[in-house]
């Protein structure tokens, strides 16, 4: 058995990822008000390696949640794009709407994996409008990567189903991107959308 400072210099100072997760789970299951606090405490340190391990430990303590989000929201104002990438993927684990307003003004950033991030914290919370908007916008973001996880959010992962929904799908099934448009018709057929039936005839019939 590990000791809190034990795991703590894992997640801060450890490269592999496997065992830098492996400690970051023997945290979650200690769940102790002190991991809490040593985690917050991380959050406010001037290094931008620490409040990533902060951000990474609060996402898995679900016994902190209520606790845990006024923290994880100031650092979507955080200078290093690394940091708040975290405390985006910290916040998708809690699926709490009251992130959404937050969460759209970062969905704006200028590094392509913090909106990335925003794509998969939003998925489960598509259901608010605000959270539908957001997706959708980022189905036609410049980044391919990020254009193909919001239209894999919004047509695969969520049954839900509105016309704007439809039609930003059908938009995609012009991608350039043959993986993006390929969700995009995945999303429309799951939806019984015949706007997919010309691609997927043309993508059976093509020689790949």
């Amino acid at each position: 058995m590990h000791s809190v400072d034990e795991l703590l210099a894992v997640v801060v100072r450890e490269q592999n990822d496997d065992r830098r997760w492996t400690a970051i789970q023997e945290l979650h299951a200690l769940g102790t008000r002190e991991v809490f606090e040593r985690a917050v405490q991380l959050c406010g340190s001037p290094r931008a390696d620490e409040r990533v391990a902060g951000a990474d430990i609060l996402g898995q303590l679900s016994a902190w949640t209520e606790d845990s989000i006024p923290t994880l929201m100031q650092l979507l104002g955080d200078s290093e794009a690394c940091v708040i990438e975290s405390a985006v993927h910290a916040l998708s684990q809690k699926q709490d709407a009251r992130t959404i307003d937050a969460l759209s003004l970062v969905a704006q950033h200028d590094a392509s994996n913090v909106r990335w991030a925003v794509a998969t914290a939003l998925e489960d919370l598509i259901g608010d409008e605000r959270a539908e908007r957001v997706l959708l916008t980022l189905m036609r973001d410049g980044d391919t990567s990020v254009r193909d996880r919001a239209t894999f959010a919004v047509g695969s992962l969520s049954d839900h189903d509105t016309p704007r929904i439809r039609a930003a799908l059908a938009e995609r099934l012009r991608d350039e991107d043959r993986a993006v448009a390929n969700e995009a018709a995945l999303g429309l057929a799951r939806r019984r959308d015949a706007r997919a039936i010309p691609y997927i005839a043309g993508a059976v019939e093509s020689a790949d």
